[in-house]
């Protein structure tokens, strides 16, 4: 089945929309920050792949072109925030820590799947 998988240029891009769409009507209708819908794709593709039985490489190889389409929309970001410069301008402290509070939730959530999946290195 990877043979098949890996000679398909869409198969890794449905797995992860699909994923994403069923995260976003879960988290539409229970409301609740633990159905995030980037959070609850993750979780389904991983599960998604390790039921199959499917190589991350191969389905990495077919999601890659997703990141073509990630970077361009996270430059048009810069857009509204370019418009909104003089209000950020006077919000220094709730910009810090909004970033302050993005770097230490990523450092405890590497941290603790390291511990969970006894990473030492």
């Amino acid at each position: 089945m990877n043979e098949l998988l890996a000679s398909s240029a869409t198969f890794g891009v449905v797995i992860s929309l699909a994923a994403y769409f069923a995260g976003d009507r879960l988290s539409r209708r229970f409301h609740t920050a633990l159905l995030n819908p980037l959070l609850t794709a993750v979780v389904a593709v991983i599960a998604f792949l390790l039921l199959f039985d499917i190589d991350l490489e191969v389905y990495n190889k077919s999601a890659g072109y997703l990141s073509y389409l990630l970077t361009p929309a996270t430059v048009s970001l810069a857009v509204p925030m370019y418009k909104k410069l003089e209000l950020l301008k006077r919000e220094p402290v709730a910009i810090i820590c909004g970033v302050l509070g993005g770097v230490l939730t990523s450092l405890c959530s590497v941290l603790a799947l390291c511990r969970i999946f006894s990473l030492d290195e």
